[in-house]
């Protein structure tokens, strides 16, 4: 947030004094020395850039299984020791269990990593409006009286580098309001728990991010007292997991009792 604050605030102060020399027509250049200025602020955030870039991929070069790669019918035994793929804690009587994966199991589009991706943000503002200069600054070096170049580029490219910020300060907004994040679909997670053999209803379901990319699924299922609790809670663990791709997942199991289910307002707040 406070990469993105930095860039807007000198976007701000770029476009006041922008529209005070249009105001007041102080349009005195020194076409050179801007050439000179905007040119090292050009290279230098590509050299930053690339330097980030290459943060980026090296971050996530490593993660290679997908879902795929397991088989739908693998056993989720609580005997699973620490160097198999998936492992489930504390199965217990009252039907409660808690699912980690690692994180390197996955095979969607690798996370983007929101630091970087706000240091990249930053770099590209400043790329942005070390452009807007040169481009400035090389039409005043052309013809002299083309100074009300400056200004202009100053607000086409001030426009570009809030664009370019917005979708980041909204993905780090969304994580810490810990909001369900907006590409995850929620209602169809719902519809897929539903449709789980022995599911009479869903309890509870929260859906949260750590961070981007970092999702964690909580879901309460009640289940028909003569089906089997502990195969509800693998299927649903290997729905999470390998479909919707949760980091982290708890599932609960309890047994259907609609007296319960009648004044249970989270699960009203799902019928609907």
């Amino acid at each position: 947030l406070l990469s993105i604050f930095i860039i807007w605030t000198m976007t701000a102060v770029l476009v006041y004094l922008a529209v005070l020399r249009v105001i007041d027509r102080d349009y005195y250049i020194d076409a050179d020395a801007m050439l000179i200025t905007a040119s090292c602020g050009v290279v230098f955030n590509m050299i930053i850039g690339c330097v980030l870039h290459r943060c980026g991929v090296d971050g996530h070069s490593h993660g290679d299984f997908s879902s795929s790669d397991i088989p739908a019918e693998q056993d989720f035994s609580p005997a699973i020791g620490h160097n198999d793929r998936v492992s489930i804690v504390g199965a217990g009587a009252a039907g409660t269990s808690v699912v980690q994966f690692p994180e390197m199991l996955k095979k969607k589009k690798p996370a983007d990593n929101i630091n970087i991706r706000a240091a990249t943000m930053h770099i590209l503002g400043d790329f942005v409006q070390s452009v807007g200069v040169l481009v400035g600054a090389s039409l005043i070096k052309v013809n002299s009286e083309w100074k009300l170049a400056d200004p202009i580029c100053t607000f086409i490219f001030s426009l570009m580098v809030i664009a370019t910020t917005v979708k980041v300060f909204r993905d780090v907004i969304w994580t810490l309001l810990e909001t369900v994040p907006l590409d995850f679909a929620y209602k169809k997670l719902e519809a897929d728990l539903r449709r789980i053999q022995g599911v009479r209803a869903i309890h509870d379901l929260h859906v949260w991010a750590l961070t981007v990319g970092k999702v964690v699924i909580n879901a309460h299922l009640a289940v028909d007292a003569d089906h089997e609790f502990y195969e509800v809670q693998c299927e649903a663990s290997r729905l999470l997991r390998f479909k919707y791709h949760a980091w982290y997942s708890t599932v609960q199991v309890e047994p259907y009792d609609r007296h319960i289910m009648a004044i249970c307002k989270e699960c009203s707040s799902l019928e609907r």
